[in-house]
């Protein structure tokens, strides 16, 4: 199970025995560990045949980590990923040459490429330092333990965690003040990085005083958060920014730091950090949703929220055990995965791609359910994202694997992402539904009130534009625009105001439904639109109803459709139907340049996705006009961000005040 330097199977199983006697032993000693990190790890003890093997698959990815570079820290724009010895991310060329030329002068670009290079940072060290630490806890290597010496020793000199320069491409004077911009996300992820560390490793695994210097180093961070709350110095502060995870990750960096130093020692410190995540609890769903919607809130802000409360009940302050957001969360973030591999798209989801985006969840959903032990994230994790990632959350949530674990729901409406979602079964090929609606508090969100998307039996047959990069010319023109979205438009207008488009759920069930969003508030030129979605697993009837009473106004529709293929649209003024045949979406392999020092990736073979027959009716009582183009989506393949697919237009011919089109989509 572990390695074969632990010598025979007889020595192993007797090894074995002892380790579980002597943790069920430690657990009646004390309840203090009960809720630690380094019980959950010691759970990794008694583990069937089939998660055993997993465990030594994941212990290997740990040895081989440790037998690799420890991350540094450059002190030079040059030194970014080109050091010997150690790891990089990045090259000089991706973190400065768009910033020279569109932004910042050369030394800010530096910078700023500096201080992003310390997120990135942070990020590989939450992954790696607690992964090794409980690899050492389970296997006692020396090489590990050498390994997670020497990269702790690193981190201590990173003084502060987050240098400034981070919000440097949004002055418009081009300078940071003497005091710079503030702790940030690299400030809140090394102090969780380090917690976790110091909460897995025996008292014994650190040698001399290294285990001082960190606690020393916690201690300088925590202050400098405290202290820059208190001047209100970074943006987020200022403005009150309590849903964004620039004010959630520091926070839960400040409540984890007073935890492990004592939160009697410090006081101040650790109710300001609690006050801090009580505001943003307060901004969170009580249904489980942030207004960030499933890519930020999940990458950032729902992991820090759950660390801060992990340690608080480490700690012996379990003042959040009953919040609703804790309690409904799993939820939400369990129908964030449609069928047919795909997940919901809403917001900025940049890696939310067909069969990408539940891999590069698979990391955040082992930290969800690991920190959270709720069964029905496990679930998930186990049936829809293809098991346990290799890390240390991955490692800790593999203890759950074999349980008997409960299905989540089918179905839900989440008001604080103003999201409801849908899917007949967990079956990969079942059908899915989502229907976006809006709140003035929606953060990273497009301009998509009303928007509605549908997958019949795995294939999608409606779509939106999907996200992709920040830097790519088009994002904010024909992704996030109301042209890149199944919505309304009136007039020449390509955006919509930020406003409150509730729904309602008429009826739900496994086989469909019927909901409604009122979403004409995000649109001043008329006084109202509504959109009523009666479906069930092929076919999807919407009913659009506008009215513009004061002013005449010219009105369209667009149906974005999961194919490329050319629609035969036939029909008269006020009824048209359109055909879109079958087909196949195909996706060569990547074979771009060399990223950083790694091997270029192995040839792969074309994927080929298959798009689905499509029929539409469409009925109106105003005279219409129904066209087809072409638009551009990144939502089928990672980095294809301008994949082509079919457009259907519908418009009245003349301005009118009101209109109601019905618009029945079946797939085959």
């Amino acid at each position: 199970m572990f390695s074969s330097s632990m010598g025979s199977p007889r020595h192993f199983a007797a090894l074995i025995l002892f380790a579980q006697s002597y943790f069920l032993y430690a657990a009646e000693v004390t309840s203090v560990v009960d809720n630690s990190f380094a019980a959950q790890v010691d759970q990794l003890t008694h583990l069937d045949l089939s998660r055993a093997h997993a465990l030594n698959r994941m212990l290997k990815v740990a040895d081989k980590i440790a037998e690799g570079p420890i991350i540094a820290r450059p002190y030079t724009v040059r030194q970014i990923g080109t050091v010997k010895g150690s790891k990089r991310f990045g090259r000089e060329t991706t973190s400065t040459a768009r910033l020279k030329r569109k932004y910042l002068s050369e030394k800010n670009a530096a910078q700023f490429a500096l201080a992003s290079f310390d997120v990135e940072s942070a990020r590989g060290i939450l992954k790696e330092l607690p992964f090794l630490a409980a690899a050492y806890r389970l296997q006692k290597s020396p090489r590990v333990l050498r390994h997670l010496t020497a990269q702790l020793e690193e981190v201590v000199t990173w003084i502060p965690f987050q240098r400034p320069g981070w919000t440097l491409p949004y002055r418009k004077e081009g300078r940071l003040s003497d005091v710079g911009d503030g702790v940030w996300l690299a400030t809140g992820t090394v102090i969780q990085a380090l917690a976790l560390t110091l909460d897995i490793l025996p008292q014994d695994g650190l040698r001399g005083n290294l285990r001082g210097r960190i606690l020393h180093t916690l201690e300088r961070e925590m202050k400098q958060i405290e202290a820059d709350w208190r001047e209100q110095r970074p943006w987020y502060i200022r403005a009150r920014k309590v849903e964004s995870n620039q004010w959630i990750v520091p926070s839960s960096g400040l409540v984890i730091a007073a935890c492990l130093l004592g939160r009697e020692n410090y006081p101040e410190a650790y109710a300001l950090g609690v006050r801090n995540i009580e505001m943003s609890l307060a901004v969170a769903g009580a249904d489980g949703a942030m207004s960030e919607g499933y890519a930020y809130g999940l990458s950032w802000s729902s992991l820090s929220l759950m660390l801060a409360d992990r340690f608080m009940r480490i700690s012996g302050d379990n003042r959040f055990a009953g919040n609703p957001f804790f309690k409904n969360f799993p939820r939400w973030v369990a129908l964030y995965f449609q069928p047919g591999g795909y997940v919901v798209n809403a917001f900025d989801g940049y890696s939310s791609q067909r069969i990408q985006g539940v891999r590069s969840m698979r990391g955040q959903l082992s930290g969800f359910a690991a920190i959270s032990e709720d069964k029905e994230l496990h679930w998930i994790l186990k049936n829809v994202a293809e098991g346990p990632s290799q890390d240390f959350f991955g490692l800790l949530a593999l203890a759950r694997m074999g349980e008997k674990l409960p299905q989540p729901p089918t179905f839900g409406l989440f008001e604080r992402s103003h999201l409801f979602v849908w899917r007949s079964s967990w079956d990969f090929g079942a059908s899915g539904l989502w229907l976006r609606g809006g709140d003035r508090m929606d953060f990273h969100d497009h301009h998509d009130r009303g928007h509605l998307n549908f997958i019949v039996h795995g294939k999608p047959v409606l779509i939106e534009a999907g996200t992709p990069g920040y830097w790519n010319l088009r994002k904010i023109s024909e992704y996030d625009s109301l042209i890149g979205h199944n919505v309304l438009q009136v007039g020449s207008d390509t955006t919509s105001t930020k406003n409150v488009a509730p729904i309602a759920v008429i009826q739900a069930d496994s086989s469909g439904g019927m909901i409604k969003v009122t979403a004409g508030a995000s649109y001043p030129q008329i006084s109202s639109w509504n959109r009523t979605v009666k479906w069930d697993d092929n076919k999807a009837i919407v009913l659009d109803e506008v009215k513009a009473p004061q002013r005449k106004q010219k009105l369209l529709f667009r149906w974005h459709l999961g194919s490329a293929n050319n629609a035969t649209i036939k029909g008269s003024a006020n009824e048209v139907t359109v055909h879109v045949p079958s087909g196949r979406l195909a996706f060569p392999a990547w074979s771009g340049p060399r990223q950083g020092n790694r091997a270029k990736p192995k040839k792969q073979k074309t994927d080929i996705m298959e798009t689905p027959e499509i029929n539409m009716k469409i009925s109106s009582n105003q005279p219409i006009r129904v066209t087809q183009t072409r638009l551009r989506d990144h939502l089928f393949k990672y980095l294809r961000q301008e994949n082509e697919h079919t457009v259907i237009v519908i418009e009245v011919l003349a301005p009118v005040d009101s209109w109601n089109v019905k618009t029945e989509v079946a797939a085959l």
